[in-house]
């Protein structure tokens, strides 16, 4: 199964409440294709609005690591260690709710 179909999963799991299943499922995500970003992005953005800041941060430093040219996990990155991001509601397993 391609990442992108794994990821769409994950986040319909997750805006159904069911946040750790989604994050088990980035999880395998991330094991199966760990050389793709939306794998990589998608857990640690689950899991940093879940509360866990110290994963995602160092997620993407790894990433950027190995991919020091990736403008986005950059810009993620310096928004993260900024204080986050201010509105994660699209995101969050109550929105439209």
């Amino acid at each position: 199964m391609a990442p992108a179909v794994l990821d769409g999963l994950g986040w319909g799991l997750y805006r159904s409440g069911l946040q750790e299943d989604a994050v088990f499922l980035f999880r395998r995500n991330l094991e199966a294709f760990p050389d793709r970003y939306i794998p990589n992005e998608s857990l640690a953005d689950a899991l940093w609005i879940m509360g866990d800041h110290e994963t995602p941060l160092q997620m993407y430093e790894d990433w950027l690591e190995r991919n020091p040219d990736h403008a986005m996990a950059r810009r993620l990155l310096t928004t993260l260690k900024a204080g986050g991001l201010r509105d994660w509601s699209p995101l969050r397993a109550d929105a439209g709710r």
